[in-house]
């Protein structure tokens, strides 16, 4: 439905504008009211406190009230320490002790636990928000001895969701042990685990013994290892996003492979460290000459345990024939040339012939794309530059392919003539927050006088318009505001957690970085909306802050 059309059924005269206010007073509800102090959002950053979003969606013609609030709050993932703190205790009738946010279980023989107990007793809460590395066999004095499980030690560790290392599994003892169902299950914030010492290739039931680890990215594997209905699962770091599974001299595996390679029957002889690398990306993104967005697409080359390509990454640059909307990426069926420029970060002057746009922007131009007929050799000549010389892991290159603007249907007004093109969408966007007014045009590009939108507020778009040499969105009838004056942006009520040994950079919307914040190691987030600066995906956690995707992962 067009915006007309909303704002139909909604009552709203199309007529009537209201200016987005800039005035942030209490009157007005549709201010921003989600602005505190520099002083404030520094406080709620390091307190780790999580915006409140007011979920309201205004298809008006006036900005979105959809604010983050900064107030100081605590987060989801933290409660207030209570009565039930203690720095020792026992599970399952052994001694535990616990100092400086690290769990000690001493050694002993534990009781057998069954899936509806609470072994943890009245700590049970305090220690699994609070601890973050727990070590097995340890009094936490050096004493250190064998912890042997009962017939059951189902959920043991269940739900420990800050510990980001187990140690001393070598000293728990599991050989008469039929249960181990959940046994690490929900610990969200697990890295690594070393699993080598632990005979379970005949235990009955492993069942979800590693559900929802969702940033386990190391594991030390065994011949004793089984992993068959582990519940093992990487998260947004799975083989769909072009992560895998690798050591050195073997193929790379993705999770379900790795799973069934550790199925308690394999003929696996060596103790073995697999790491989840990061994939290497080529992100394409196909413009027209007006600007205009005709196709993107990222692919994915998993990688080896040295950062490298993985050996059949041929089958990588296959994908690169099926990104725009022709079907193809550089040459159509008959080997006519579709692309007339390239950009990419990629281009450098001293190892391409490259050639400055009016913006000083590196591209290369079509001569390149002729004199190579398969797609496969081209990418494989950007990229093998860099295949022998960087860790690729993590890595996204991208590439900007230019093709010719379809013509348009030429509207004569006397001796003028204007080049138009509208497309129908459905997306929103913003204006920036340290920015003035932005101006608004009618339908031909006329100044409207008396409209402007205020700045930091959110808009609906129902289309684009390319008139001549300027892109514009229509944010109410006969409206419009410069694409380059405002970003799209993605609403998303979703929560992020930092990495782990990440200190997070913040940025403004406009890419400035914030250098007087950041966000702290495996601190989480509430946000609201994701946008996109320089092809990177960034969530907003503040009022005018966001947070690179490469350093969070949403949980």
């Amino acid at each position: 439905m067009s915006l007309a059309g909303v704002l139909a059924l909604l009552g709203v005269s199309q007529s009537i504008v209201v200016k987005a206010d800039v005035n942030n007073d209490n009157n007005n509800p549709q201010a921003d009211t989600g602005v505190t102090t520099q002083a404030g959002i520094k406080e709620q950053l390091y307190d780790n406190s999580e915006p409140e979003l007011q979920d309201k969606t205004n298809l008006n013609p006036a900005p979105e009230t959809k604010q983050v609030q900064t107030a100081d709050q605590p987060s989801v993932d933290q409660d207030s320490n209570d009565a039930s703190e203690q720095s020792s205790g026992t599970v399952a009738n052994v001694q535990w002790n616990f100092k400086n946010k690290s769990l000690y279980v001493s050694a002993g023989d534990l009781n057998e636990i069954s899936s509806d107990s609470n072994p943890w007793g009245t700590s049970n809460d305090y220690l699994k928000q609070n601890a973050t590395s727990i070590t097995i066999g340890d009094d936490g004095t050096g004493k250190t001895g064998k912890v042997v499980a009962g017939k059951s030690a189902t959920g043991l560790f269940e739900g420990f969701k800050n510990v980001t290392a187990i140690n001393g599994l070598s000293n728990l003892d599991v050989s008469n042990t039929d249960d181990l169902s959940n046994l690490f299950s929900d610990c969200t914030n697990l890295t690594s685990l070393d699993l080598s010492a632990m005979d379970i290739k005949k235990t009955a039931s492993i069942d979800n013994m590693l559900g929802n680890d969702t940033n386990i990215d190391t594991l030390v594997l065994s011949p004793s290892t089984k992993l068959t209905n582990s519940g093992l699962n990487v998260g947004q770091h799975n083989e769909t996003n072009g992560y895998m599974w690798s050591v050195k001299g073997l193929t790379p595996k993705n999770t379900s492979d790795l799973i069934a390679l550790y199925n308690g029957a394999s003929t696996i002889t060596d103790t073995t460290t697999w790491h989840n690398y990061a994939p290497f990306t080529i992100s394409v993104i196909g413009e027209d000459t007006n600007g205009k967005v005709l196709g993107s697409t990222n692919f994915y080359s998993p990688i080896d345990s040295e950062g490298k390509l993985k050996p059949d990454s041929s089958e990588f640059y296959k994908g690169l024939t099926n990104i725009n909307s022709n079907g193809k990426v550089i040459l159509d069926e008959s080997g006519n040339q579709l692309v007339s420029r390239l950009y990419s970060s990629r281009i450098t002057p001293d190892i391409w012939d490259a050639e400055k746009d009016s913006q000083g922007r590196l591209f290369l131009t079509l001569k390149y794309f002729g004199a190579t007929s398969d797609v496969n050799k081209f990418f494989s000549r950007f990229t093998s530059n860099a295949m022998t010389t960087e860790d690729l892991s993590g890595l996204t290159y991208t590439y900007y392919l230019v093709y010719p603007a379809k013509e348009n249907a030429n509207s004569s007004s006397g001796s003028s003539s204007t080049n138009r093109e509208i497309e129908g969408i459905e997306e929103r966007v913003s204006t920036y927050a340290e920015k003035p007014e932005v101006q608004l045009y009618d339908d031909n590009g006329s100044i409207l006088t008396d409209r402007k939108l205020s700045p930091n507020s959110d808009w609906y778009t129902d289309e684009s318009m390319q008139l001549n040499k300027d892109k514009y969105y229509r944010v109410a009838t006969n409206q419009w505001a410069k694409a380059n004056d405002v970003y799209l942006y993605y609403p998303s009520a979703s929560k992020v957690r930092v990495n782990a040994g990440t200190t997070a950079t913040l940025v403004t919307d406009e890419g400035e970085t914030v250098t007087d914040r950041a966000l702290q190691p495996l601190s989480n987030w509430y946000t609201d909306k994701y946008i996109y600066i320089n092809d990177v995906k960034y969530y907003r956690v503040a009022t005018n802050e966001f947070v690179s995707a490469n350093q969070v992962a949403e949980y």
